[in-house]
């Protein structure tokens, strides 16, 4: 499966994942943004210095969610969707960063 058949998680109705939603909402556009340029070539991955930070902060995203307290299923769909599509853009970022250092 290619990364832009995957959706965006929904949007959660439990308050308590509006900042992580809010998050990797706002990662998903930065690293979409990047992985554009770099692939209509406006840009080297090797001249984008913050891949290692989005790495960094996909993990740190990772870890929250990990660690919520899941009270009934659909607070266990949203963790689950909301990592499995972080895990995408992580891998997204690893492939940029291949780039990079190729």
């Amino acid at each position: 499966m290619e990364f832009r058949d995957h959706p965006f998680p929904n949007y959660p109705k439990s308050l308590k994942f509006t900042d992580a939603g809010f998050e990797l909402l706002q990662l998903d556009t930065h690293i979409a943004g990047i992985s554009i340029s770099v692939f209509n070539g406006q840009v080297q991955a090797r001249d984008v210095p913050e891949l290692g930070d989005l790495a960094y902060d996909l993990d740190r995203l990772d870890g929250l969610l990990e660690s919520v307290t899941v009270e009934n299923d659909e607070d266990a769909t949203t963790v689950t969707e909301f990592r499995s599509y972080g895990h995408l853009l992580l891998r997204l970022i690893r492939e940029l960063q291949k780039l990079a250092s190729a």
